[in-house]
């Protein structure tokens, strides 16, 4: 429990490099820190929960790490997943919502079902404003 405890001190989840060692982190373990600041307060803590097992840190899958906004602009094998102020444009937003064919092999998250609106609207809202950090 010390570790995990830690891991949320450093805003980083416990499993990130650490696949299939513990249950994915929910938007429940997370303490939202209410700080005025849009991508702190719900951005962060939805790529934290939601896309940090998969994209972030020693987990690259399709190339792609979305835990800075450099690396979402550098984007992975399909291209950029950002881009600011564009949210039509950005991958990474059609991705949550799905919007490709039926059988698009990567609508996100791609296990767990689709994000709930608010989620989406939240990662909509940053994006449209520029994506800041």
């Amino acid at each position: 429990m010390r570790i995990r405890a830690f891991s949320l001190l450093l805003g980083v989840p416990l499993t990130v490099g650490l696949s299939g060692c513990e249950k994915p982190m929910t938007p429940e373990d997370v303490t939202y820190k209410n700080t005025g600041d849009f991508y702190i307060d719900r951005v962060q803590p939805i790529l934290q929960t939601r896309c940090y097992r998969c994209h972030a840190g020693l987990n690259r899958e399709s190339g792609l790490r979305v835990d800075s906004r450099a690396y979402m602009l550098k984007g992975g094998k399909h291209g950029t997943a950002l881009v600011p102020g564009d949210p039509e444009k950005s991958l990474m937003i059609k991705l949550v919502r799905h919007e490709g064919p039926k059988d698009d092999p990567m609508p996100m998250p791609n296990r767990r079902g689709k994000l709930p609106e608010q989620e989406i609207r939240d990662l909509e809202r940053w994006v449209k404003e520029g994506a800041p950090e």
